[in-house]
């Protein structure tokens, strides 16, 4: 419980985790040599918006490429225009003229008690500790509509404001519908549309089981929701996945595929980490088939998902699995993207033994203001 609440100074160590908590991952690959150095880390990931180097023990494994796609040149590539929406956290009780700092986790609220009586919320948001007001989202989305044409647009998540006391099924369907309103008349109605999930759509948030725990603890219920309204971005091949674990792919182009992670299984915080740590959904093995099949095709991928990997997010099995896929297909994986944070970062995951960067990782800015951040 320590390492889920605290984090990586009471994480257990590694010896232990390999001992009692170790699942395995199938990836095929030509392995050209496999040698075990458990005392010093192999996967590097660099920056964490602070500019600090997070390490992740492993097993070394040198891979060969199946074959070797040849980079192009920027001359001879086409430029796709791509817009990356995240943490929206649409409040649609926000209060105008209300108290901006209180003492609840969530203010501009007319129920919020004040800390600071002389600043009050403005019409179109307020920093503080208050999400964004429906016509600030309104306005920016109608913005973007008019002065881009975009390829493809994608949005990372968390839907809901961060009223987390006041959670239900109910309040949770109902924001998400109102939000993707919104997504579908200015945006998505016409343009390829790749959502994911949140945190934040969790019920408890951050509560994302396995998907055979049954009900009264199932999440098939916010699946089958999300569906509902986001069917017509979810390709036939794709529903099943998504109405199983939240997970999706589909192609931009022959030459294009978008993975859609629920990187919501791996959090710290999502405390059926704790039942069995595992392959959730066997989201991670099916993104092995979906890159496996990306690389015979000779087709790049961009991984979206809601949190970005690292040491500190995620379990630490999960996460050494994730990073020994990137080492493995980083010919075929292009970028990822992330949310989060709410901070607008870049990551980057290397190869400690032969210093070789296997990935990038954009991290978006948040759409909502909380905790005092621009829009």
């Amino acid at each position: 419980m320590c390492a889920i609440l605290v984090g990586p100074k009471c994480l257990p160590s590694e010896e232990y985790l390999r001992s009692k908590c170790v699942w395995e991952l199938g990836i095929p690959g030509k392995r050209v040599s496999t040698t075990t150095n458990t005392n010093e880390a192999d996967y590097i990931v660099y920056g964490d918006g602070v500019n600090e180097v997070k390490t992740v023990r492993d097993v070394s494994i040198n891979w060969q490429s199946t074959h070797s796609m040849s980079a192009q040149t920027f001359a001879q590539r086409e430029v796709d225009k791509i817009l990356h929406i995240t943490d929206i956290h649409l409040d649609p009780n926000y209060c105008e003229a209300c108290h901006a700092y209180c003492e609840e986790p969530l203010c501009c609220m007319n129920i919020s008690n004040s800390t600071n009586r002389s600043i009050l919320s403005g019409y179109w948001g307020s920093y503080g500790n208050c999400d964004i007001p429906v016509q600030t989202v309104e306005k920016s989305l109608e913005y973007l509509s008019k002065m881009h044409n975009f390829d493809y647009i994608m949005y990372t998540g968390d839907t809901l404001p961060h009223l987390i006391w006041n959670a239900s099924k109910a309040i949770t369907v109902e924001e998400i519908r109102t939000l993707t309103a919104i997504l579908r008349k200015y945006l998505a109605n016409s343009t390829l549309f790749f959502p994911v999930i949140g945190n934040h759509e969790g019920l408890p948030v951050n509560m994302f089981p396995p998907p055979e725990i049954e009900n009264p603890f199932s999440l098939n219920w916010l699946y089958d929701a999300l569906y509902e309204q986001w069917q017509q971005w979810i390709c036939e091949k794709s529903v099943k996945s998504f109405k199983y674990g939240g997970y999706y792919s589909r192609n931009v182009t022959k030459a294009l595929k978008v993975i859609a992670l629920n990187s919501n299984f791996c959090a710290r915080l999502n405390f059926w980490q704790l039942l069995k740590p595992s392959d959730f959904g066997y989201q991670l093995q099916w993104l092995v088939n979906e890159l496996n099949q990306a690389e015979k095709s000779r087709q790049s991928v961009h991984i979206i998902g809601h949190i970005a990997p690292d040491k500190f997010q995620c379990n630490a099995i999960w996460l050494r699995h994730y990073l020994r896929i990137l080492k493995r297909y980083n010919e075929t994986i292009k970028a990822q993207f992330f949310g989060h944070t709410h901070f607008d970062e870049f990551r980057v995951y290397e190869t400690k033994s032969d210093k070789t960067p296997l990935s990038m990782a954009y991290i978006g800015g948040s759409l909502t203001t909380y905790l005092n951040v621009n829009p």
